[in-house]
């Protein structure tokens, strides 16, 4: 059983409304195929690894996180990495959707996709890529349970202290540690940060964790096949890891 494009847009317009995403990104269908959709590939980047899994696999679209570029592109080219997926997807008819911030900020999006993978209960924070999970233990225990659920080697800044509530944000941590320590939380596990602002939060007295970028991210796909499949019924969807 098939779907028509606009189907597709509908279901993931419900689960991350494209008008939440940053003014910046590009989100939403960024490539329309011409083949009614029966199998979604989902994946984390707009590869062209992915373009040609999803190609080779049949599938009739290719849903992503990342898009595959955010600045105005000029030229298609096949030896561009950031062009080279749309030409391969465009070539067999099939078409590329990506829901990015406006994933993030989603209240079952990104954020809560990597509380279940961590076992976490946690609420969001609206309007922000992150929420807030109880967490009984210490940092360095945070740290080991990232490893573990998250097959991963995270690195910490600050001792290992009393965890009470942790700030979860997948991706990149940038300046949200203000975030997290206006919400109250003595940790933060995020997928990477600059040096010098984990350093400075580290002074400040919240232990930045940073578990990798791609790896705090990945959950998201669970969820999202699982949305998906319930409004989209019998189409296949099946997860693409690079």
């Amino acid at each position: 059983m098939s779907v028509t494009i606009a189907q597709l847009i509908a279901a993931m317009e419900e689960i991350a409304p494209a008008d939440t995403a940053e003014g910046w990104d590009n989100v939403g269908l960024v490539l329309e195929g011409n083949r009614p959709v029966s199998r979604i590939l989902l994946a984390l980047d707009a590869t062209q690894a992915a373009a040609q899994a999803a190609v080779s696999g049949g599938f009739d679209a290719l849903v992503t996180h990342h898009p595959p570029f955010i600045a105005p592109v000029k030229q298609l080219r096949a030896d561009d990495p950031n062009t080279a997926a749309l030409l391969t997807l465009a070539r067999a008819g099939s078409s590329l959707y990506c829901a990015h911030t406006n994933l993030d900020v989603a209240p079952d999006g990104t954020p809560a996709a990597l509380a279940r993978a961590l076992g976490l209960p946690a609420r969001p924070l609206p309007g922000q890529p992150a929420c807030l999970a109880a967490y009984v233990g210490s940092s360095g225990g945070l740290a080991r349970l990232a490893a573990q659920k998250l097959n991963t080697a995270p690195q910490m800044w600050g001792g290992d202290v009393p965890v009470e509530t942790v700030c979860l944000l997948p991706g990149s941590g940038g300046d949200y540690g203000r975030l997290a320590l206006d919400a109250g939380a003595q940790a933060m596990l995020t997928g990477e940060m600059k040096y010098h602002d984990a350093l400075y939060f580290r002074q400040k007295g919240l232990v930045i964790i940073t578990a990798g970028h791609a790896q705090t991210e990945l959950p998201v796909l669970t969820s999202l096949r699982h949305h998906l499949q319930t409004r989209l019924n019998d189409v296949k969807l099946q997860i693409y890891i690079d």
